[in-house]
């Protein structure tokens, strides 16, 4: 599905999946990851759990130490599962740690990027394949009503950070 025979050899307890929330939905030096959420299998195993791990920027000066979080989970796994990951996720990740003078992680690992496929299997028949439409269309997922929409994420991160929510 994903085009990249590597992908066949990658045992999913050895991925990481992987999604940000961000500032907005430019790749440049403006727009921070300030949710970076990993999942990952852990654990002994015979009896591996599914940990999912959310690194929060409460403000840009923690950008740094949120970067070393996410590179220490990383470093466990060896391939990547995302969502739009292949063109949005992962490069901002990767020029967040390049503006910060730190190496990205696992490069050239495998990525399955789950929309792709998601669009070669499911677009003539629904037409469009965001994850909400897929969640509720295929996966027969309704979200709750008191999700927060995408598209307001970033405004409600900037209102936490002018009034100041982020003082301990």
């Amino acid at each position: 599905l994903g085009e990249d025979p590597r992908l066949a050899r990658l045992d999913p307890s050895q991925a990481a999946f992987i999604d940000t929330e961000t500032t907005g939905l430019a790749i440049g030096a403006g727009t921070y990851t300030f949710m970076i959420g990993i999942g990952s299998y852990e654990g002994d195993p015979a009896a591996e759990e599914f940990v999912v791990r959310q690194f929060f920027m409460r403000n840009p000066a923690e950008e740094r130490a949120q970067l070393h979080l996410v590179e220490e989970t990383l470093d466990r796994c060896s391939g990547l599962v995302s969502f739009n990951g292949r063109s949005f996720d992962l490069p901002l990740i990767e020029s967040r740690f390049i503006l910060n003078r730190m190496p990205p992680p696992l490069p050239g690992a495998p990525h399955l990027d789950l929309l792709p496929p998601a669009r070669r299997l499911w677009r003539a028949r629904l037409g469009s394949c965001t994850l909400g439409n897929l969640e509720k269309n295929i996966l027969a997922v309704d979200r709750a009503e008191d999700d927060v929409p995408g598209w307001m994420i970033p405004d409600i991160y900037r209102e936490y950070f002018r009034t100041g929510a982020n003082e301990d």
